[in-house]
């Protein structure tokens, strides 16, 4: 029976991605119909529930109709379609690039490059011991990301090819370079992944996966060897006599599933009733430099009950991928799960179109959006993402708008030199009077 689910399961996967264009929806639902043959084949085994497969399957219709009424919403209202695509000035955009690409080659400098680690499987999990209060990490984590989003859109907006763009090459030399140096076998997967997917939304074409691979297989064939000849570095993998084909399979369903199923059923070691606000509170902590002994998260707490070790101890658990779902029934019950899921699926379809189109700072911010609900769906951590996408598209907003300032500012006092030329005769204006002669 496993063996039928797994077969049907991969067929239906492939027609999704063969049939429908390539978006950041369509890389969700994939995802999520993963998640489904694993949740399957776990209850098959009488590892798990029926009804987690179930709720978690009417999680995903309810996506899907969120989805379908935001595109509606969107086509009726033409959404965005009234604001001009204005770009912001290069030096914002240089000065954004390098201030995220710098600081994340600085992480993983003082860090530890994963990929070079004798450690990788656990050395790739660090992101915070290269100090000043994280600031490195999350530019690692995100800040290289949303400034070749920005340096994507802007080179849009100014009418160029992305090639063509002084900026968008470096913030792909810095997107690409961390993808390869990060130890996670699937990074260059996803960089690719969101590179394919912010094109379709800056530049309105539709491509389809099958039509696509046709065309540029070799493309697709570099983050799959990628993949493979990372895992081979992975002791896990390395020291079992499966094959390492089947251990990926198993990996993207069953292990894949497996977290968000102990969060559904409730089979965690203890019970954390809000979780968003158990999130939050460690996390403002940990990045303030407080004591967090004895302090855990929702993914510390399903990893170790999957472990079996205490989650308040030191012991080492990886992080899981729980999913937004899975946290939201644990934390909140079904009905709110439910209706976050149709709010995420409606603003999706409103930002992740080519009809939103607008200055480089709205469209951008829009990406970002779009990038945030697919990690959340995906991966879950509610708290975690919220706070560190927040935070560090601030940090880089900040860095945007006072370079914008200071060009206004050295424009404005250029003019100001040309319309008042050195040795001019000075008008002085007194009130009720003309100028002296």
């Amino acid at each position: 029976m496993s063996l039928a689910i797994g077969i049907i399961g991969s067929a239906l996967v492939l027609l999704l991605l063969t049939r429908f264009r390539l978006s950041f929806f369509l890389a969700v639902g994939v995802q999520i119909a993963l998640m489904l043959i694993g949740l399957a084949v776990i209850a098959d085994r009488g590892e798990g529930s029926w009804r987690t497969f179930i709720l978690s399957g009417a999680a995903l219709l309810v996506f899907i109709l969120g989805h379908w009424l935001g595109s509606l919403r969107r086509r009726s209202k033409s959404f965005g379609t009234s604001s001009q695509a204005l770009p912001v000035s290069d030096t914002a955009v240089w000065l954004v690039t390098c201030a995220a690409g710098t600081l994340g080659m600085y992480h993983l400098l003082v860090s530890g490059i994963p990929l070079f680690s004798s450690s990788i499987e656990t050395q790739r999990f660090d992101f915070t011991s290269s100090g000043f209060y994280g600031i490195p990490g999350r530019m690692y984590l995100y800040g290289i990301t949303i400034s070749w989003v920005l340096a994507s859109v802007n080179a849009s907006n100014q009418g160029k090819r992305w090639r063509d763009s002084g900026p968008w090459r470096l913030a792909t030399f810095f997107f690409l370079l961390s993808a390869c140096l990060s130890g996670f076998k699937g990074e260059l997967l996803a960089q690719a992944i969101v590179m394919v997917g912010v094109f379709v939304i800056v530049t309105g074409r539709r491509i389809q996966m099958g039509s696509f691979l046709m065309r540029h297989s070799w493309v697709a064939a570099i983050p799959v060897a990628y993949f493979f000849a990372i895992a081979a570095l992975y002791p896990t993998y390395g020291n079992s006599d499966v094959p390492l084909w089947v251990q990926m399979a198993d990996r993207a369903t069953v292990v894949g599933a497996q977290p968000g199923q102990y969060a559904i059923e409730g089979r965690t070691v203890i019970h954390v009733d809000n979780v968003i606000i158990n999130d939050l509170r460690y996390f403002s902590m940990k990045y303030s430099g407080q004591n967090v002994d004895g302090m855990f998260t929702l993914d510390r707490l399903v990893s170790s009950s999957i472990l079996g070790i205490d989650p308040s101890s030191s012991d080492w658990a990886p992080p899981v991928t729980v999913g937004a779902f899975a946290e939201l029934v644990y934390g909140y019950g079904d009905l709110v799960a439910y209706i976050a899921y149709l709010l995420l699926g409606f603003l999706m379809a409103m930002w992740d179109s080519s009809s939103s189109r607008a200055n480089s700072i709205r469209q951008s911010a829009r990406i970002v959006g779009v990038l945030a609900i697919s990690n959340l769906i995906i991966k879950g951590g509610i708290a975690y993402t919220i706070v560190n996408y927040f935070a560090v598209s601030a940090c880089l907003l900040c860095i945007v708008l006072g370079a914008e300032a200071l060009t206004v500012w050295r424009t404005g006092r250029q003019r100001t030199s040309v319309l008042v030329p050195n040795g001019a005769r000075t008008l002085s204006v007194r009130r009720g009077q003309g100028p002296h002669k």
